[in-house]
């Protein structure tokens, strides 16, 4: 999976996730709507045969990058709970 950043200002950013498509972008834009932070969380996948998500993040002033890093940490901290 490779990440690039495709846009970026102070309260929003653009990704592209390359190598993943449904699984990793909703559940991450999920976790994001959950954040009082967070203004609008969506992703798009361009064409059903590319491997490959667009995330788009806009905050309420905050540091979006800050904000997906506390987010992915909050989906590994949930994940770890499922482990047997």
């Amino acid at each position: 999976m490779e990440i690039k950043v495709l846009e970026e200002d102070k309260n929003k950013i653009k990704l592209e996730i390359e190598g993943e498509t449904h699984t990793i972008a909703n559940i991450l834009t999920k976790y994001l709507l959950e954040n009082p932070d967070i203004e609008i969380s969506m992703y798009q996948v361009p064409h059903p045969l590319e491997e490959r998500a667009i995330v788009y993040i806009v905050t309420k002033n905050k540091d979006p990058k800050k904000i997906i890093k506390e987010t992915v940490d909050k989906i590994i901290k949930d994940l770890e709970k499922l482990k047997l």
